[in-house]
């Protein structure tokens, strides 16, 4: 099933994540210096809401795949517990990857086939049923589950039907690797940033809070978007500063695992996204109106967290 809508927020997370790449010549900038204004201003360094970065200075210094260290420093990403063991059994509140195809009287449907899908169990994220069916299974389990759609369902040609669903049980985490993720994210540090970055990230959110708003009279200011929106001068700064962070930390652990986004690993990882919202390839997504920043971003975050699981403590 394709994707059809993208959430601003995590499109604007990756928006310099092109100039980034870590296989570029060292001492290249990371950040876009042509779309950086003129003058840097002050930018407070109290902290984010997400993720803190109280030590966080703004500096006129630019970022390099050599000098990233001074900028952020990484939490230790080798030792954590994902993945749960071999024989392990599935328990409410794991993280399943699975992939899976319904059919109806024997009939495939539409959007009912789903690849590399993540579940918690336990959430009530699909039909009522399906979830309690994988309980006590373990990845590698190929399992048939079959459920009833409730009669009110939105989609008439499966309200009220018998279900059954060919499920690939591909991996069980003892949590979900998102967590992990923002917990790996948490114990890292953001020491310094530079202005020119945040500048640039200012005016891509400004700009895009203002398309979100419509057009007015009069050009609104910084201080009338961020109203509109229900957003403050100090939660703005940290949002800016939390996606920094995680751009920084996102290119460090690239540079120490030697990935790059040419390789073998990340174009499989690409694909497989692809893969999973049924496109022929990264042209066809961003003709579809996916953003090419917002596609980059989720395969990075994927990526990272094959790293994470690769290392993970045992």
């Amino acid at each position: 099933m394709r994707k059809t809508g993208f959430i601003i927020c995590a499109c604007l997370l990756s928006a310099v994540l092109t100039g980034c790449s870590p296989s570029a010549k060292g001492g290249d900038s990371i950040s876009d210096k042509e779309a950086v204004s003129d003058s840097a201003g002050e930018h407070p360094d109290d902290g984010t809401i997400v993720i803190p970065t109280d030590s966080a200075a703004a500096v006129a210094e630019e970022v390099t795949k050599d000098n990233i260290d001074d900028f952020v420093e990484l939490g230790e990403y080798k030792n954590l517990t994902i993945e749960a063991g071999e024989n392990d059994p599935i328990k409410e509140g794991m993280t399943v990857n699975l992939s899976y195809s319904g059919t109806a009287a024997g009939k495939p449907f539409d959007g009912g086939t789903v690849a590399d899908y993540e579940l918690i169990v336990g959430s009530d994220s699909i039909v009522e049923g399906f979830e309690e069916q994988l309980i006590g299974h373990k990845a590698g389990d190929r399992v048939n589950v079959t459920v009833t759609f409730p009669k009110d369902y939105g989609n008439d040609s499966l309200a009220g039907k018998e279900v059954v669903y060919d499920v690939n049980i591909k991996a069980v985490y003892k949590t979900s690797p998102d967590i992990a993720y923002a917990q790996f994210l948490d114990s890292c540090t953001l020491k310094k940033y530079p202005s020119s970055l945040y500048d640039h990230w200012s005016k891509i959110y400004l700009d895009s809070y203002k398309d979100m708003l419509g057009s007015t009279d009069e050009e609104p200011g910084k201080e009338e978007i961020l109203s509109a929106i229900g957003m403050d001068e100090s939660m703005f700064n940290d949002l800016v500063q939390s996606n920094i962070k995680e751009l920084l930390v996102i290119e460090s652990v690239f540079g120490k695992e030697g990935i790059s986004r040419d390789s073998d690993e990340y174009q499989a990882a690409m694909k497989a996204y692809l893969d999973r919202y049924e496109y022929r390839s990264k042209e066809d997504a961003v003709a579809s109106g996916m953003p090419e920043d917002y596609l980059t971003y989720q395969v990075d975050l994927k990526v990272l967290q094959s790293i994470l699981i690769k290392y993970e403590a045992k």
